[in-house]
């Protein structure tokens, strides 16, 4: 698969070249006469006439010496224009662009690719998830696995709130049915789940009468990026066929914004103010927000959305 993929995107690179490049390499014919040839023989007339007049007494010798001053600046002012255009010329060169274009084009559809897509598709394959059903509480379909998820992926993360079954009941418990679970599984268990609000406002004085997706919370293995890429595609999905405005999702974990932009949600600026008390003494005064794993779903703000 990975040999297909980079033959198949080096055929089209190639191609794309073979565009663009054969225009500019072809040799500009060159100018007949130059510029600077054109306008000599016209100022060389200009002098012998000059002459002539003195010489038949039609110019004193102050007014040939004034004429001719005033021809010369002339001449040395279409010379200058002459220089630079064909200075101007020389640094626009054909050959210079096209080698620059044969360069950056692969370079930059590698960079893009790797900013923009999504790499780990090429070899492993992404795995579908199951969008569990949504009741009043959590069944036993839907709550299967997460402790054992917890355990997996706990010291996976610098700081997070341990999310086992106990947790996840006693945060959403009966109000389960504002929310959809979606919920990734395979041979071997629950892989990952995201928990999905869908809020639809009525003459707000903010929000009008927005339709509001949020991911309020997100568990996975950071070790197995396509199943998040997979429970953010089913969360759009199901935004998508509820007709939804606009998705939100707040995170602060660096793995999840990756992923997130990579699926065409865009960054915003904001503020995250976190308060914790480490009763355990594990928590370091240097953690980078980026390995901490703080959502909406964390706090009460969901209430907001």
């Amino acid at each position: 698969m990975t040999l297909t993929f980079w033959l198949i995107a080096s055929v089209m690179i190639a191609g794309a070249l073979s565009i663009l490049l054969p225009p500019l390499l072809k040799r500009s014919p060159s100018a007949p006469i130059g510029e600077r040839e054109k306008v000599l023989p016209l100022y060389r007339q200009q002098f012998a006439e000059l002459e002539q007049d003195r010489k038949n007494g039609v110019l004193t010798d102050d007014q040939y010496q004034q004429a001719r001053r005033e021809l010369e600046r002339r001449l040395l002012e279409e010379s200058g224009r002459t220089e630079t255009t064909s200075t101007t010329r020389l640094r626009l060169s054909p050959r210079l662009v096209a080698g620059a274009l044969a360069v950056l084009i692969p370079l930059a559809s590698v960079l893009l690719y790797f900013q923009l897509g999504n790499p780990l598709a090429i070899t492993h394959p992404t795995v579908p998830a199951m969008p569990a059903q949504a009741g009043s509480e959590y069944d036993h379909q839907s709550s299967s696995g997460l402790d054992a998820l917890a355990e997996r992926v706990k010291g996976k993360f610098g700081v997070w709130v341990f999310r086992d079954q106990s947790y996840l009941a006693e945060r959403y418990g009966r109000r389960m049915g504002a929310y959809r679970l979606f919920a990734c599984r395979a041979d071997d268990g629950l892989r990952g789940y995201c928990i999905l609000k869908l809020r639809q406002f009525e003459r707000d004085p903010r929000m009008g009468d927005l339709r509001m997706g949020t991911i309020v919370d997100c568990v996975f293995d950071p070790d197995e990026p396509e199943v998040l890429d997979s429970l953010l595609q089913s969360a759009v999905t199901k935004c998508r066929r509820e007709n939804i405005d606009v998705v939100f999702c707040s995170a602060s974990l660096g793995e999840i914004g990756q992923r997130l932009r990579r699926h065409a949600f865009i960054p915003m600026p904001g503020t995250l103010n976190v308060a914790f008390h480490d009763r355990t003494d594990t928590i370091g005064a240097n953690v980078p927000l980026g390995s901490w794993h703080v959502m909406r779903g964390d706090s009460d703000a969901d209430a907001n959305c």
